[in-house]
């Protein structure tokens, strides 16, 4: 319950923190913070602060991004934990892979080049591991 007589509950202590992905939570809180106070600017012309009227600030919150943030995200931090190789294997690899494509050789072509980049990822990851993890990062993360 967000609203009761008399009072609402935002930002952090409404659980309004954005996904560990993100880091957003303080922009999540101001936003819901100023839809709190719209809304008891609202009640405050009516006179009233019952449930009823401060309802405003779940309607307010529901159209907002802060909801459809948190429902689109809310996978996330299980998929995270459940998924460590994206936050040291790949970040690695990704480093290690940029690295032997910008490093200037005497003795290779771009294009030998290109082909030890890509067998090394074959390798490392496989092209469908990889795939397949992207795939389920961009659902979890994008919640499509």
């Amino acid at each position: 319950m967000l609203v009761r007589d008399g009072f609402l509950v935002c930002g952090s202590a409404a659980g309004f923190v954005g996904g560990m992905f993100y880091h957003e939570g303080s922009s999540m809180a101001l936003l819901s913070g100023r839809l709190a106070a719209e809304s008891i600017v609202d009640a405050r012309r009516k006179g009233k602060y019952t449930a009823r009227v401060l309802k405003s600030y779940v309607r307010r919150l529901k159209q907002s991004p802060v909801i459809k943030d948190l429902r689109a995200q809310r996978h996330l931090s299980t998929w995270c934990h459940e998924n460590p190789r994206f936050f040291k294997e790949y970040p690695d690899l990704a480093v290690e892979l940029l690295r032997d494509y910008f490093t200037v050789s005497d003795n290779k072509s771009k294009a030998e080049i290109h082909r030890g980049v890509a067998r090394k990822l074959q390798a490392r990851m496989g092209y469908l591991r990889g795939l397949r993890d992207f795939w389920r990062f961009r659902k979890v993360m994008f919640g499509k």
